[in-house]
C-alpha cells in the first residue's frame, strides 16, 4: 500500500514536470534564433565569424562586463530579447515576437547598431519554429503585418507637412520594448527650420500583427 500511495503522489508531479518541459521546449527564444541563423545576419561594423558564433553558443551565451573588441558576448537578456556586443559602441539585438494565433510561428527582429551609435540595419524574419529559412520579410509581407512605409509627414501636423513627393522616407529602429520606432533626423536640415516635430511614430506588436501608433511630443 505504501508503494501504491507513493506512485499516486508521484504521477501528477511527474506529469506536471513533463508538461512544463514541453511548454518550455515550444517557446522560441532569441537564443534559438542565434543558434540556427548564419553568423552574417549579426553584423555591425564587426563581422561575426562562424567560429565566434560557435564559441558564443558553446560558452552558454556568456555575459561580458567589458567589450574590448576581442570576443562577442551578451550585454542584456530577457525571455524575448538578447543584445550581443563585440565593441562598446556597436551591438546586435534579437527580439522575438510570439504569435498568439499560430503557436508554431514567431516573428524575429534583428537590429544592428553601428559604432556611430545610430541604427544601421533592421530586418524582420517570420520563423516557423525549427525551420532554417532566414530570408528577411519582403515589403508586401511587412504590409500584411501592419508595417507600412512612413515619411517625415507622419511626424508633422497637417499645416507643417511637405508637399506630395517632398517628404523623405524614414528608417525604423528597434525600441527597448520591441516597438519599431520611426527615426526622424532633422539636424542641420534647412527644410526643418520652420517646422517642428509634433508626433512620435512607432509600430507596436499586438500578438498577431503591428499597429501604427502616433503619440504627441511636448
Amino acid at each position: 500500500m505504501k508503494y501504491i500511495k507513493f506512485q499516486s503522489m508521484f504521477f501528477p508531479v511527474a506529469l506536471a514536470l513533463m508538461l512544463d518541459s514541453q511548454a518550455q521546449a515550444q517557446t522560441y527564444s532569441p537564443r534559438d534564433f542565434i543558434k540556427a541563423a548564419p553568423p552574417e545576419l549579426f553584423f555591425t561594423d564587426d563581422e561575426m565569424s562562424k567560429d565566434q558564433k560557435d564559441a558564443l553558443v558553446k560558452g552558454g551565451f556568456k555575459r561580458v562586463p567589458v567589450f574590448d573588441c576581442s570576443t562577442w558576448g551578451v550585454s542584456e537578456e530577457s525571455a524575448d530579447r538578447l543584445m550581443l556586443q563585440y565593441c562598446s559602441d556597436s551591438s546586435v539585438t534579437v527580439h522575438v515576437y510570439h504569435d498568439a494565433v499560430d503557436k508554431d510561428l514567431a516573428l524575429v527582429a534583428v537590429s544592428s547598431v553601428r559604432s556611430s551609435g545610430r541604427a544601421g540595419d533592421l530586418a524582420l524574419y517570420r520563423m516557423i519554429k525549427g525551420s532554417g529559412d532566414f530570408k528577411p520579410l519582403t515589403q508586401s509581407q511587412l504590409l500584411e503585418l501592419g508595417i507600412s512605409p512612413i515619411t517625415e509627414n507622419d511626424f508633422l501636423k497637417e499645416a507643417d507637412r511637405f508637399a506630395v513627393g517632398q517628404a523623405q522616407p524614414v528608417k525604423l529602429s528597434l525600441g527597448e520594448k520591441g516597438d519599431l520606432k520611426g527615426e526622424l533626423y532633422t539636424w542641420m536640415d534647412p527644410r526643418w527650420e520652420t517646422r517642428h516635430q509634433a508626433y512620435e511614430v512607432s509600430f507596436v506588436w499586438d500578438g498577431n500583427k503591428f499597429s501604427k501608433v502616433r503619440r504627441g511630443v511636448n
